[in-house]
């Protein structure tokens, strides 16, 4: 009778450990199918957002990782409660012969038990992680929506500023054509007014003598002999203002190098203007005695 007592209770004990893997697989298995369709929907709506994508998945990847090793637990625990099954078999098959082995499967029952509540206490901390993840990603999901709604509302009012910014590059090209018109047309005009309407006055014997130059260097008789054209005599032309008019006037006035041009004192230039129109106007308009140091030097 106290055999078939502890035979019973053996049974119980088993049936209740299978029992409860049982329950544990397919309670497994539910969470493995509902953290799938969470995955996939999931999937779906991280499919606008990478960024947050790579993130996300690196997190299902872990709970994976984490719900595998609890599987791997599950089965190392089923492997060993059929091992249990075995001894406990085996010691009800030899109890007479084998009590230190019974003993010792009572105690290795103790260890499958505190294993199984171990494994209880890691399922309860998973389901936290779980629902912890899954807050996680509802609070992403919530924020993406507000991103969206956002993104939708500045799209909304890009729109028109894009078409006024083309509409204003376009009138902005447009004047700058015309700029570029007027500055053509500006040139010429100054070009012209310079060859024709620079003149010449009728020279004063007493002011300039025929063998002075119109510039501060020495005079024709302390220096040089009657100027006049040389072969070697400056392009005044290359002077910015200076067209073959007025250069053909300053030749007239004795004025043939770029270092006389340099060197026009103020007496030069008042005695230069009497005879030339617009000459001071024209020197300090394009600053022809720094242009013409410039040309002296490379020269």
């Amino acid at each position: 009778m106290p055999d078939f007592s502890f035979t019973l209770i053996v049974l119980a004990i088993l049936a209740v450990l299978v029992g409860f893997t049982i329950g544990w697989i397919l309670r497994a298995n539910r969470n493995h199918k509902e953290l799938d369709a969470i995955n996939a929907g999931w999937r779906e709506e991280s499919e606008a957002q990478n960024g947050e994508t790579n993130r996300l998945i690196s997190q299902n990847a872990e709970l994976r990782a984490e719900i595998n090793a609890s599987k791997a637990e599950q089965e190392e625990a089923i492997s060993r409660a059929s091992e249990l099954a075995s001894v406990l078999q085996e010691a009800y098959q030899s109890r007479d012969e084998a009590r230190p082995k019974l003993k010792q499967a009572a105690r290795n029952l103790q260890a499958a038990e505190k294993n199984r509540l171990q494994l209880v206490a890691e399922v309860a901390d998973t389901k936290r992680k779980f629902h912890a993840v899954a807050d996680a990603l509802k609070k992403k999901d919530e924020t993406i929506a507000a991103l969206e709604k956002r993104l939708l509302g500045w799209q909304s009012r890009v729109q028109p500023l894009v078409a006024s910014f083309r509409q204003k590059n376009s009138q902005v090209g447009l004047l700058e054509n015309e700029l570029l018109k007027l500055r053509e047309v500006l040139n010429t005009f100054e070009h012209n007014n310079l060859d024709d309407q620079s003149g010449i006055e009728p020279i004063d014997s007493d002011a300039l003598t025929a063998g002075r130059e119109a510039s501060n260097e020495p005079s024709a008789n302390e220096q040089h002999s009657e100027p006049g054209p040389l072969s070697s005599q400056d392009e005044l032309t290359r002077i910015k203002g200076i067209g073959p008019a007025v250069n053909s006037k300053l030749n007239d006035l004795g004025i043939f190098y770029f270092h006389q041009v340099a060197s026009l004192s103020e007496d030069d230039i008042d005695r230069i203007s009497s005879h030339l129109k617009g000459f001071r106007n024209l020197l300090q308009r394009y600053d022809w005695i720094k242009q013409a140091r410039t040309l002296r030097d490379l020269d």
